[in-house]
């Protein structure tokens, strides 16, 4: 059967025309380092890039809640060492007082203002908050916990609650990030440092010795509260260095579907190159007669 040069013609055209679609890709591939420029070029890799994409904005929001998390835990943990502190501090000045009962009013004095003062940044400490939410408010974040009522009488009054504070650190996955009983542990801190400004200012030597176990319950109350604090945030340190690798994982899995091989590319939009260009002079050729015959 005899093949017409229409035929010819229309055959070199498709040729050069699906070569330059390859060549075209390519060039696409290499300038933007991704495989995949559309959904026919790996069905199933699409369906997976997609797939991995998902998971990984799971993660990241993980991870996000994570961060917040774990700096809720660490003001948190800086708010009760700076209470320990100041029991460390008032249980000092029980002890001199304890052991210098005759010293003058004036030593008295100055160690009940200084008690005084220790009590005040109790408060403060227990009124601490991280990005505008209080610590120590139990579920009422949003309202100061704690409020010395009286100077005369020193008296704390509470306004949170005790409701458990929840971060979810991955899909239904939770972890309590307050103090369970903040209320109870911090009106020890407090009635230790109210009995011992009172004993002070009463002379009472006895007392005083009694407040120095008393300072050492309440500091006992305060490690015990940050070892749980502790605690979670080796919990949290442990989800989040699991997330990280499950995170590098994915990436990579995503990269190995997604990412082009740029020497292999390379040298393929070199070959693909030559082809076309070979086209190119053959069709020319073949063209080239054709018209001289018609024109003649």
């Amino acid at each position: 059967m005899r093949v017409t040069q229409k035929r010819l013609i229309e055959e070199a055209s498709w040729n050069i025309a699906d070569h330059l679609e390859r060549l075209q890709r390519l060039q696409s591939v290499l300038a933007s380092g991704k495989r995949i420029q559309k959904p026919k070029d790996d069905p199933l890799g699409i369906e997976r890039a997609l797939e991995i994409r998902s998971y990984l904005r799971g993660l990241e929001t993980s991870l996000r809640n994570i961060r917040l998390t774990t700096d809720w835990l660490g003001a948190t943990e800086k708010a009760l060492q700076d209470l320990n502190d100041v029991l460390k501090r008032a249980q000092t000045i029980a002890l001199n007082a304890a052991s210098e009962a005759s010293q003058s009013p004036e030593a008295f004095q100055g160690w009940i203002a200084e008690v005084e003062a220790l009590l005040k940044q109790a408060v403060q400490i227990g009124n601490s908050n991280h990005r505008g939410l209080y610590l120590f408010a139990g579920r009422k974040v949003k309202t100061a916990p704690f409020e010395l009522t009286s100077a005369s009488s020193w008296q704390v009054t509470y306004h949170g609650d005790d409701g458990k504070l929840e971060h979810e650190l991955e899909k239904d996955v939770r972890i309590q990030v307050n103090i369970s009983g903040e209320y109870p542990l911090f009106q020890q801190v407090f009635n230790s440092l109210i009995d011992l400004r009172s004993r002070l200012e009463s002379g009472d030597t006895a007392g005083i010795r009694d407040s120095v176990g008393d300072l050492e319950q309440a500091m006992d109350s305060v490690l015990e509260a940050l070892s749980v604090v502790g605690s979670r945030t080796n919990r949290v340190n442990a989800t989040e260095k699991r997330l990280k690798k499950w995170e590098l994982e994915l990436r990579r899995l995503l990269s190995d579907l997604e990412d082009a091989d740029i020497a292999e590319t390379a040298l393929n939009m070199s070959l693909e190159d030559q082809v076309y260009r070979a086209l190119l002079a053959a069709s020319a050729r073949l063209v080239g007669p054709a018209l001289i015959d018609y024109l003649y």
